[in-house]
């Protein structure tokens, strides 16, 4: 439940709000992209007030402090327009980042292009086929261009 601090509405601890993908400075909204995407909702953990600024930690990102205005209560008149599913965001070394792109796009050449899969362990790793830790969804087989698009948007 939002608490009113002079005058003010703010957030409070177990808040709902919603990732709006914009405002704030240009470095502080890098770094938000880097953990959450546009329309995401996330929880409040804890928000820190003050004369100029807020800053607000989320149950999602524990120790981390995103500024108050790249997010909205989630409400009526601010909703996710499509929920995303979860995703994960993980930091990667130049050496580790050429080497996944090199993986998708060998996974295109070798599997994808008519080649028999490499071994049932690489199946079972793409498709989530045995790992039910995900809410044991299984998932389709990512096609070309599935895989080029995630390779453009990891190649930034």
């Amino acid at each position: 439940m939002p608490q009113m601090i002079n005058g003010r509405e703010f957030p409070a601890a177990g808040d709902e709000l919603v990732f709006l993908n914009e405002n704030g400075y240009d470095s502080q909204l890098e770094e938000a992209r880097r953990h959450f995407v546009k329309d995401q909702v996330l929880k409040v953990k804890n928000i820190d007030i003050g004369d100029w600024s807020s800053s607000i930690e989320f149950e999602e990102k524990p120790g981390q402090r995103f500024n108050s205005v790249m997010f909205e209560p989630l409400g009526a008149d601010v909703a996710p327009e499509v929920q995303e599913p979860a995703r994960r965001a993980y930091e990667l070394s130049d050496q580790e980042h050429s080497m996944v792109l090199a993986a998708l796009r060998l996974w295109i050449d070798v599997v994808n292009d008519g080649g028999e899969y490499i071994n049932e362990m690489l199946l079972d790793i793409a498709t989530n086929g045995e790992d039910h830790a995900t809410n044991g969804e299984d998932h389709a087989l990512m096609d070309d261009k599935a895989i080029d698009a995630l390779c453009e948007r990891i190649n930034v």
